[in-house]
């Protein structure tokens, strides 16, 4: 477990860190937020060192969570424990509320006092619990390399943590039951001793072979070669375990199959400058009181940038958000920056095909949507402008039709912002 709570450690520093390029850089706000880490607990356990992959792991949901391994049990489906809630958090207004009880055996409580309006309260945290053990059953499901197993209680269905899960289950395989039989009488009762009697009584070896059932045959050890050929195809390349259910893509490469970037007489800065200028944009939309200057530096020197492209960075982000489309997104009802989706969908042959991208900036306007895709090529004429245009765009018009259908509202707007052009084009 020590490589479990070093992550921990790894983690927090690096929370922290991204608070400070959001420009909250104040010891006493950093460690109230250490403290608040603490008291809430860590979204994620990363193991360091995950050991050798022959071992048998046993362990609960959330110290499963950033984890995997080749074939994964969920066993124990006799037990689902539901707690009514005493706590509820207004998670928008961040006000919270409880009740006071006492205690009085172990599966008893009396309630001593509760809010006014407490019924409708532990409903609204109720919904919020089934969405956490949702989210707890995404995080089991999703462990698995090769072979997921799920245990079920057909008796008593409701009992199962996997309830929910048996839906999707029709079709799935059932582990054979494989028995074990007792050992042969010679070998579980040697000559010299004796046997003991529940009240006592000894009696011999004799004895016992006229009142225990005959032995039974044993069965011919299996083929060694067999076993090992066994052992080995089935983690091979051909093992169905091993042949992919489906396929992974991306919007980007998806929209650029077959087709290349046309080339720039002018290089630009990479696409590592390119995700630090995401990285600022992302803050300033999110936090417009964010010190630009600050987080500026602090993305610089965590980046490892050369501190003397300070002064570019904070001119091309005072170009966004000087203009008229970053004006509309500060009047916009709703904003979402850097927005990731997954989609999964069926090609012609009935493959699954899960697709995964991120929106650079999203924001919500009387009408509809404005959905936009930030570019950080270099644009020195027209010309330029119009190729980049002309190949990026496929990607915008992707990023539309799967906002539309995830969300199932209107997309008004999407284009191109070109931010060394400062040019926002709709496509």
């Amino acid at each position: 477990m020590g490589s479990l709570k070093t992550s921990y450690l790894l983690q927090a520093l690096e929370l922290v860190a991204a608070m400070e390029r959001a420009g909250h850089t104040a010891p006493s706000f950093l460690t109230d937020y250490l403290a608040s880490l603490m008291e809430h607990g860590m979204e994620e356990d990363i193991d360091l060192d995950p050991g050798s992959g022959d071992e048998i792991r046993l362990m609960n949901l959330h110290k499963a969570k950033g984890l995997e391994a080749p074939v994964v049990f969920l066993a124990h489906p006799g037990r689902r424990v539901e707690i009514p809630p005493t706590v509820h958090i207004d998670r928008l207004n961040n006000r919270g509320y409880f009740i006071a009880q006492r205690i009085r055996g172990e599966y008893t409580r009396e309630v001593l006092g509760q809010p006014v309006g407490w019924d409708d309260m532990a409903a609204l945290e109720e919904k919020y619990l089934q969405a956490e053990e949702i989210r707890l059953l995404y995080v089991a499901a999703t462990r698995a390399r090769n072979l997921l197993i799920i245990s079920t209680y057909p008796a008593k269905k409701s009992l199962s943590p996997w309830a929910e899960l048996e839906p999707f289950m029709d079709g799935a395989d059932e582990l054979e039951e494989i028995g074990v039989k007792d050992a042969p009488l010679d070998r579980a009762v040697p000559q010299e001793r004796q046997l003991v009697e529940p009240d006592g009584v000894d009696i011999s070896t004799e004895e016992a072979a006229s009142i225990l059932p005959p032995p039974t045959a044993e069965e011919p050890e299996p083929d060694r070669e067999l076993l090992l050929k066994a052992r080995m195809d089935f983690f091979g390349p051909n093992s169905p375990e091993n042949i992919a259910t489906y396929s992974l893509r991306s919007v980007k490469s998806l929209a650029d199959a077959g087709r290349s970037l046309p080339r720039s007489r002018e290089p630009g800065k990479g696409a590592d400058w390119g995700q630090n200028i995401h990285l600022i944009l992302e803050a300033v939309a999110l936090d417009p009181a964010a010190d630009l200057d600050i987080l500026v530096t602090n993305v610089l020197e965590v980046e490892e940038r050369d501190p003397a492209e300070k002064e570019e960075a904070l001119r091309l982000v005072r170009g966004v958000m000087g203009s008229p489309l970053w004006e509309r997104m500060r009047k916009s009802r709703r904003r979402l920056a850097e927005v990731p989706f997954t989609v999964s969908e069926l090609d012609a042959h009935g493959r699954e095909t899960v697709t995964s991208g991120v929106i650079d900036l999203a924001f919500e306007e009387d009408e509809g949507w404005v959905i936009v895709d930030y570019k950080t090529d270099a644009v020195p004429d027209p010309q330029r402008l119009a190729e980049l245009t002309e190949f990026y765009s496929p990607q915008v018009r992707l990023y539309r039709q799967y906002w539309e259908t995830l969300t199932g509202t209107r997309v008004i707007e999407a284009g191109l912002y070109f931010i060394s052009a400062d040019a926002w084009v709709t496509v």
